[in-house]
């Protein structure tokens, strides 16, 4: 599975268990998830390529009981999506990074 694969299906699970997505120019500088008036968000930071913002979902859905306890995450997990406390797409399989051109 590709890396934009990979974004997709994390930001689906995200939406599931109740974030909103905002997609911001911010720089490089930030994004990830924080809850404003009691509403999930992940803003997510489009100065950053697909693995950066990967990171970021992945991030706020390791923090949050309600999205790990979900088939959805199980289904990531399955893909071969980094496990909880690692920051970065595995060297091998199927969420490898493919090498940038």
């Amino acid at each position: 599975m590709h890396t934009v694969d990979a974004l997709e299906a994390a930001l689906a699970l995200a939406k599931q268990v109740g974030y909103r997505v905002r997609e911001e120019w911010l720089d490089g500088r930030g994004g990830g998830g924080c809850e404003i008036r009691g509403q999930k968000w992940i803003f997510l930071d489009l100065a950053l390529g697909p693995e950066e913002q990967l990171d970021q979902v992945l991030e706020s859905l390791r923090n949050d009981p309600t999205a790990t306890e979900n088939a959805g995450w199980a289904r990531l997990r399955a893909m071969g999506m980094p496990k909880i406390g690692e920051t970065s797409l595995p060297e091998q399989g199927p969420l490898a990074a493919a090498p940038h051109r």
